[in-house]
């Protein structure tokens, strides 16, 4: 079946005739054309029983036009009138119960109304709904791009020393990735040291590694548009007793939370076996944020694997496993791979080493 009458089933699902969807990820899923993550794209995709119409300019008319060649899509260009194409759409016969995704803003909602001459419903996660579990391509496509990920920080750890500095680092594994297969960075790279890798989202900043760091290296790749995320930390110099007591304790939870991670378990449940792990350590409190997340077009979309969350997992899913320990004025330790749920369990993308690195 394919993705645009996996939709339809959902809006008949929701009691909706059609969907204009206005988030360029949720397009390019639908779609297969990746023009809509350059910065300057501009365009909805409007969806019924009977027809998928994508409004844009004349900027992307050659290049969706080869890409919707062999597609049921139907390419309506505007001079920039948007709005007035989509209420054109709109008023067709039968579409009466249509709603826009809720990510569009205030504004632009109310101009949509105006056009249409009706209040349109909102629509929340019914794109993402189908995106949560991955064909194959897709399970493939985050594959290659773990692997760029694995390449890279195996250049980058060669790096890493005491003296070495983290900003120059993140570019180097920044440029390795983008000349050996990725397109881009899924995210915004992190290496963090010292005190700063206790900090679960530290942003990378002109630091000279010292003797006894922590160095904490969070990286993602883009390859055919599908993400891909891994950290390692390991310690620049000299590891002391308790920096091992940390990462050993991390390690083994990173450990269990792989080995029990099954289908038909929820993100709460998953979340649970790594926090249960690390409290028997002594660092249940230094575990602040929750074990994972999905990943695919975004490198953060449902599910969730954290304490709140009652997603339950499906063969499929593409999700993180990353506990972390983070001790304000020590340092901290996380070490996350990429897994895709199967029937059995996990099968692992991350192909990097986990056991303590010293350097």
């Amino acid at each position: 079946m394919s993705r645009l009458e996996r939709l339809r089933g959902r809006l008949d699902e929701e009691g909706l005739d059609a969907l204009i969807v206005a988030r360029a990820v949720n397009i390019r899923y639908l779609t297969g054309f990746s023009g809509v993550f350059d910065s300057g794209f501009a365009g909805y995709l409007a969806v019924s029983a009977e027809t998928a119409t994508l409004i844009t300019d004349f900027r992307y008319e050659q290049q969706l036009t080869a890409c919707a060649a062999d597609s049921p899509i139907l390419i309506e260009s505007t001079s920039g009138e948007y709005v007035e194409a989509l209420a054109t759409i709109v008023a067709g016969p039968g579409l009466a119960r249509t709603a826009i995704e809720d990510t569009v803003s205030v504004t632009t909602k109310k101009s949509v109304d105006k056009a249409c001459g009706r209040s349109l419903a909102t629509a929340a996660g019914i794109v993402e709904s189908l995106r949560v579990c991955k064909e194959e391509p897709e399970i493939a496509a985050i594959a290659r791009a773990a692997a760029a990920a694995d390449d890279a920080f195996k250049h980058a750890v060669e790096l890493v020393r005491v003296g070495a500095s983290t900003r120059t680092i993140a570019l180097e594994i920044e440029w390795h990735m983008r000349t050996h297969g990725a397109t881009a960075t899924a995210f915004e790279l992190i290496v963090a040291a010292g005190k700063r890798s206790s900090m679960p989202h530290a942003v990378t900043q002109e630091q000279t590694i010292e003797a006894g760091d922590f160095v904490t290296i969070d990286i993602g790749a883009v390859v055919d548009d599908y993400c891909s995320d891994m950290t390692r930390t390991v310690i620049a110099g000299e590891a002391s007793a308790e920096h091992r007591r940390i990462y050993e304790a991390v390690l083994d939870a990173q450990r269990s939370a792989l080995g029990g991670l099954r289908p038909g378990m929820s993100g709460r449940e998953a979340d649970a076996v790594a926090r249960g792990s690390l409290t028997e350590r002594g660092f249940g409190d230094e575990f602040g944020h929750g074990l994972g997340h999905g990943v695919g077009l975004e490198v953060h979309e449902r599910p969730r694997l954290a304490r709140t969350s009652d997603d339950v997992l499906r063969t499929g899913m593409v999700v993180t496993i990353e506990p972390g320990v983070y001790v304000p004025g020590f340092g901290g330790v996380r070490i996350e791979d990429l897994v895709v749920v199967e029937d059995e369990g996990a099968r692992n993308f991350t192909a990097t080493p986990k056991e303590l690195l010293v350097v």
